[in-house]
């Protein structure tokens, strides 16, 4: 969740999330894919163009946490995992309009333990730890992440959406929802929203 900070730190200029924790991190170390594809989703909505995977691919200083330099591309764990952000994430998406979880702008209310915008990192059983939103138009992207158990969310408008599976881009559910509808998502850490207001 850190990309979204940036902007109330560095204002309009342009950054890019140029050193995020990944399997070649020094410091520590990260290989879980659904976790490096929601980094570089959360970069995206974030506002911020760039997101670099962390690779120790042709990196000195020896080996670290089992990986060094001299191995290859392929060797590096999610290595592969992005290839369908190109299916869900539109491009320029990092240009669209941005929300955070709590902003009136975020198409979908989140419950955690069934109290809106009760989030893990409050203590929630059952929710997610940020829902960060890009808008444009009638369109619009949302990507939960640090979920578990159930997840609830209440509609902004009547809307078509698809719940995605971040790593394959399969659609898993296509939704038909009210404005001010309920409904609940569980069994993943992170799932791709994406749809358009009627």
């Amino acid at each position: 969740r850190q990309p979204w900070e940036y902007q109330f730190s560095c204002g309009p200029e342009a950054g890019s999330n140029n050193e995020p924790i990944g399997p070649g991190s020094s410091v520590a170390s990260e290989t879980d894919p659904m976790r490096l594809v929601m980094a570089a989703v959360t970069t995206y909505t974030s506002g911020l163009p760039f997101y670099t995977f962390h690779s120790r691919v042709g990196v000195g200083m020896g080996e670290r946490f089992g990986f060094n330099g001299d191995q290859e591309f392929s060797e590096m764990p999610g290595h592969d995992a992005f290839r369908a952000m190109k299916s869900y994430m539109p491009p320029g998406s990092s240009g669209w309009s941005r929300h955070g979880h709590g902003w009136a702008g975020n198409p979908l209310k989140i419950f955690g333990d069934g109290v809106a915008y009760h989030m893990t990192t409050d203590g929630a059983q059952n929710g997610c730890m940020r829902n960060y939103a890009l808008t444009r138009g009638a369109e619009f992207v949302i990507g939960p992440i640090g979920c578990r158990g159930f997840v609830e969310f209440e509609t902004r408008g009547a809307m078509t959406l698809e719940v995605i599976q971040p790593l394959t881009g399969e659609v898993l559910q296509t939704l038909e929802l009210a404005n001010g509808q309920r409904f609940q998502l569980s069994g993943s850490t992170a799932w791709i929203l994406k749809g358009r207001f009627k």
